[in-house]
């Protein structure tokens, strides 16, 4: 017993150490790379401001790697942060989820935002996420909802609060999460009162129902919110949870010794 016990503390530091080892060497490194923008560097600053006033709250055994993904989580946040200092370029979140969800080949520059895309999923999860039983996102496209499961395939903020999303919808859609897995912003945003969770890029949903149907979408948006605007599709999501490879590891440990 003693043995699977020792098994198992094993495997969760060495997990620790793997998902935590360098993290926030890479980030330096990445956003040392990406000071080709011309308006980086005063992203960093805002970032390094907001984690530097949460400093001594940070978890001491990972405060240094917490410290580098409050600033990461920051930028990625801040409604500010465009690539260049006449707001040419885009924005820093646009950018960075325009190259995740980019299907083509790609070149040196490419990879570097699919790094950054890693970097900010790892700076979620070394924030803490948690489950939520809803939260809601108001989008201007059409989701692909041909399959019985579904993946934004981007870093995909939302809000606890309804309210918020239909702000976002620009009279097209109103997705409802039940179950999300995520990042409570409040402490790190440049924004702390939209109530916003943001969800990792690889997150997994299954499609529970949607609709086009007006009478249909204004029956569903009343118990959400009443005086909602009307939206042309409604779509409720759950996400999927899968046990990752160490908890199977660790079930795996346990198992074989009963």
């Amino acid at each position: 017993m003693m043995r699977n016990i020792y098994l198992i503390c094993l495997t969760v530091a060495l997990s620790s150490f793997l998902v935590k080892a360098g993290f926030a060497s890479r980030v330096k490194s990445t956003l040392r790379k990406l000071g080709q923008y011309d308006g980086i560097p005063d992203c960093y600053r805002v970032g390094l401001q907001k984690a530097e006033t949460l400093r001594d709250s940070l978890d001491t055994l990972r405060s240094r790697d917490a410290f580098f993904a409050v600033i990461l989580i920051n930028m990625y946040s801040n409604p500010n942060c465009y690539l260049f200092i006449k707001r040419q370029g885009g924005l820093f979140n646009e950018k960075l989820n325009k190259e995740i969800q980019n299907n083509y080949p790609r070149d040196a520059n490419s990879r570097l935002w699919i790094q950054v895309g890693n970097l900010v999923n790892k700076a979620i999860e070394l924030l803490g996420m948690k489950t939520y039983q809803v939260v809601y996102r108001g989008c201007l496209h059409n989701p692909d909802l041909s399959r019985s499961e579904f993946s934004f395939r981007r870093i995909t903020s939302t809000s606890m609060n309804p309210q918020v999303a239909d702000f976002y919808t620009g009279c097209e859609t109103f997705i409802m999460i039940e179950d999300a897995r995520g990042l409570d912003m409040h402490r790190y945003s440049q924004i702390p009162d939209e109530a916003e969770i943001i969800l990792q890029s690889t997150n997994i949903y299954l499609i529970e129902e949607y609709t086009r149907n007006k009478t249909e979408i204004r029956e569903k948006l009343e118990k959400v919110l009443p005086g909602m605007q009307q939206v042309k599709l409604f779509v409720r999501l759950r996400q999927i949870h899968r046990r990752n490879f160490i908890s199977r590891l660790i079930g795996n440990i346990l198992r074989t010794s009963q």
